[in-house]
């Protein structure tokens, strides 16, 4: 029993150390998805999700325009390479704006990289957090998270659901 007992027990240097190096993984890791982000990315793929309307948005916004324009936001989102006959207009209301502002000081590739990895952190962060909710269990279920398909179908539309998930989380 006392073997059992001395095995559960780190020592605090031990237990620092441990999450020392799961920080430095896990930031390891971000970094080979914002490499791979990159690399994958084409004009295409950024312009035909819903990320386009939030980035013609806050181009607009950002040059003093209005960011509900429909032609005007039709006009980027197609030089951007979106291959819809129309406008995809930002549903949110104006108070939302705030989110999308940083998206109007760089190029549709690089927004689009950036915006990706801003809903995948949001979306890992509030997975954190609920399962420090839960009592921090040792089981893995918490995985499950990730692959819950509207997650999935967030991370690959680029929507602002993450960042709803986050604020509900935090409250």
């Amino acid at each position: 029993m006392s073997t059992l007992a001395t095995r559960n027990t780190a020592s605090p240097a031990s237990a620092l150390l441990q999450k020392i190096l799961r920080g430095m993984a896990a930031a390891a890791l971000f970094s080979i998805c914002a490499g791979i982000l990159a690399l994958a990315m084409t004009r295409g793929s950024a312009a035909n999700r819903d990320f386009v309307s939030y980035w013609a948005a806050s181009q607009r916004l950002v040059h003093h325009s209005d960011p509900y324009s429909s032609a005007a936001v039709f006009s980027l989102e197609k030089s951007a390479g979106w291959s819809a006959d129309r406008a995809l207009l930002m549903r949110n209301p104006p108070y939302g704006l705030f989110l999308t502002i940083p998206l109007g000081f760089v190029s549709e590739k690089t927004g689009a990289v950036l915006w990706s990895l801003l809903v995948l952190a949001s979306l890992m962060l509030s997975i954190r957090i609920l399962r420090g909710i839960q009592g921090d269990p040792q089981n893995r279920l918490h995985l499950i998270g990730y692959l819950f398909a509207p997650s999935l179908a967030c991370l690959l539309a680029g929507q602002t659901s993450a960042f709803a998930l986050l604020s509900l989380t935090l409250f």
